[in-house]
C-alpha cells in the first residue's frame, strides 16, 4: 500500500544533508545530517500518522503491517532533483485542460520532428498513469491501427474474466441438463 500526503519542503528543510551529495540512482546511503535524530523522529512521527490513518480506514490492517517507509521532500529531492522535493508535476489546473497553448506544450509530440514525450506532466499526475503515458505514447506513434489492435487484444484477454467476475457459476445454470 502506498499513502500520498502533502508535506511542505518547510518542515524538512532543516534536515538536508551536509554538504552537497550526488543524486542517487538506487537506494541512497542515507546521508550526514546535523540533525539526524530529529529527523528520523520526524519521520517516525509521520510513519505513526499514516498508520493511524490507513488503521481508521482499513481496520482489518491493524497488527498486520510489517514494513513501513517513510519518504520525506528530501527522499524525493534526492532522488529528482526537482526542487524542493515536488513529485507530483505540474499543477492540475483547469487551464492545464481548456488553455489551447497549455495543451499544446503538453501534448505527446515534442517541439522536435521524431520526439515523442511521455510521463507524469504529459497525462495526469501519479505513478500508474505516468507509466500509461508510455503505452498511450507508444500507441500514438504506430498509429490507430495500433490503438485498434490494442483495443480488441485488452477485450479479447480480459471479457472472459469480466463475464466470469458478473456470472459466476451462474453462467452454468444457463446449460440444458443435458450437456
Amino acid at each position: 500500500c502506498q499513502i500520498l500526503a502533502p508535506a511542505e519542503w518547510s518542515h524538512f528543510e532543516r534536515h538536508q544533508p551536509l554538504g552537497d551529495q550526488p543524486a542517487a540512482r538506487h537506494t541512497p546511503p542515507h546521508a550526514d545530517r546535523e540533525h539526524e535524530a530529529q529527523y528520523a523522529q520526524l519521520k517516525s512521527r509521520w510513519a505513526e500518522r499514516m498508520l493511524a490513518a490507513l488503521h481508521k480506514h482499513y481496520p482489518q490492517t491493524e497488527g498486520r503491517v510489517v514494513a513501513v517507509d517513510i519518504s520525506t521532500p528530501l527522499t524525493i529531492e534526492n532522488y529528482l532533483r526537482s526542487g524542493k522535493g515536488a513529485a507530483i508535476g505540474l499543477d492540475v489546473t483547469p487551464a492545464r485542460f481548456v488553455d489551447e497553448d497549455e495543451v499544446a506544450a503538453l501534448d505527446m509530440r515534442g517541439p522536435v520532428d521524431g520526439l515523442w514525450l511521455c510521463g507524469q506532466d504529459v497525462l495526469m499526475c501519479g505513478q500508474v498513469l505516468a507509466a500509461a503515458s508510455g503505452t498511450i505514447c507508444a500507441l500514438r506513434m504506430l498509429g490507430p491501427l495500433a490503438w485498434l489492435r490494442f483495443a480488441f487484444r485488452a477485450v479479447r484477454l480480459l471479457a472472459p474474466a469480466a463475464v466470469a467476475s458478473i456470472w459466476g457459476e451462474r453462467k452454468w445454470a444457463l446449460r440444458p441438463a443435458s450437456l
